[in-house]
């Protein structure tokens, strides 16, 4: 398993999306993990057969949006309970980024495929446009960053766009880092104040990690390389002013992440606990002064709880499988769908009293129960097997 980004809405709230490898298919299954306990454990809210997931984004504790490979987009309104594909604008244009400002107003970007492309949605979804600059020309970038409603950055190949009137319109400000550099993440901390983080070429290595700081907009840049860092993915900052960046060290030695305390005007290793796996860090997020996650493509999340303090891994979490309950409300019949159709479980359904009601093992990835001689009301359910914790939940009988 892979991961590609991770998103925490407070300190025990979070998600994770990525991808499952099948090397026997060459697929790359999408999956969404979530944490209701600070990473204690982790159930599938969401897995596919084929997108693998790259971005997410929560502008609130129940609204939240995905983005990945083949055009997928999904989107959430009961917070990562249940999770529904959108309509897919531009075919099969695969996301790299997100960003939501508000439950309805949000982007997803992408530029690994063609011309470099951005869209944009005011209406939770529903309806999408293309994002262009004050010229017409499409634009689109590796990263998206709103520290406010109207101000946004979109930044890519060194170049970076910026909004001040919510998106209605884009100009494009200087270059960022030397064109032969790429720009792989952008935060702001308001307006003015920003940072950027990506890769240079030359230097001792032959390649090296950058980062670059504004406190005009993005209008001029100040850059430091680090020339232990391969590359810079990822880019974070806690609400106290701490930040992280994390990416790709240049040998088993070297570092994978940064920190800084003082504004990014220096920047000191972050201890990173790893065994035989070096993780390239491709996602971070700081949900408070004191506790960040970080997410790797090697399938691995990192956690830290004493502001700053070594990353400790904690990918040795349980799982739980996602298990979706459909129609909710029902009448007649009601379907309990699997996201692992390969291991045998046991559901069982009580009524509000407690007592058991109905039962039956099953190793098929869906199962139909039907409930027409169920007096009407709520019933609880649990689903369990032998690899991890039991899935509970309810459904109502009308």
């Amino acid at each position: 398993m892979g991961f590609r980004d991770v998103h925490f809405i407070n300190n025990d709230v979070g998600f994770v999306v990525g991808y499952k490898i099948d090397n026997q298919n060459s697929y790359f299954p999408g999956v969404i993990l979530r944490t209701l306990d600070g990473g204690t454990n982790w159930d599938t809210t969401f897995s596919n057969n084929y997108d693998g997931l790259w971005c997410v984004s929560f502008p609130d504790s129940m609204t939240g949006y995905a983005g990945g490979s083949g055009g997928a987009i999904l989107k959430t309104s009961d917070g990562g309970d249940t999770w529904s594909y959108l309509a897919q604008p531009f075919g099969n244009v695969p996301w790299l980024t997100c960003f939501f400002t508000s439950p309805d107003t949000g982007y997803f970007s992408c530029t690994s495929v063609g011309p470099h492309i951005a869209i944009m949605t005011t209406d939770g979804g529903q309806t999408w446009a293309q994002v262009v600059d004050t010229a017409g020309n499409a634009i689109g970038g590796h990263a998206i960053h709103f520290p406010s409603q109207d101000t946004g950055f979109i930044i890519t190949s060194g170049l970076i766009y910026r909004t001040i009137d919510g998106g209605g319109s884009w100009f494009q400000e200087s270059n960022m880092f030397p064109s032969t550099c790429g720009a792989r993440d952008v935060y702001f901390i308001d307006a003015m104040k920003g940072y950027a983080v990506g890769n240079g070429v030359g230097g001792q290595w032959g390649n090296y990690g950058s980062v670059a700081t504004t406190i005009d907009g993005g209008q001029t840049w100040s850059s430091q390389s680090f020339f232990n860092i391969f590359s810079f993915h990822a880019l974070t900052f806690a609400p106290d002013g701490r930040g992280y960046t994390g990416g790709q060290g240049n040998s088993y030695d070297d570092l994978q992440m940064l920190s800084t305390i003082d504004g990014g005007a220096t920047w000191k290793p972050q201890q990173v606990s790893h065994g035989s796996i070096i993780p390239l860090f491709l996602g971070i997020s700081a949900p408070s002064d004191s506790v960040a996650y970080a997410v790797s493509a090697n399938g691995l999340i990192y956690k830290t709880t004493n502001s700053g303090g070594p990353l400790l891994s904690i990918s040795g979490m349980q799982t739980q499988e996602a298990v979706h309950v459909y129609p909710n409300p029902g009448s007649d019949v009601i379907t309990f769908q699997f996201s692992d159709s390969q291991q045998s479980r046991t559901v069982i359904v009580y009524n509000a009293l407690g007592k058991e009601v109905w039962r039956e093992e099953t190793g098929a990835s869906s199962l139909m129960i039907s409930v027409q001689g169920f007096s009407e009301g709520i019933y609880f359910y649990s689903v369990a097997h032998e690899d991890g914790a039991p899935v509970k939940g309810k459904f109502v009988v009308r």
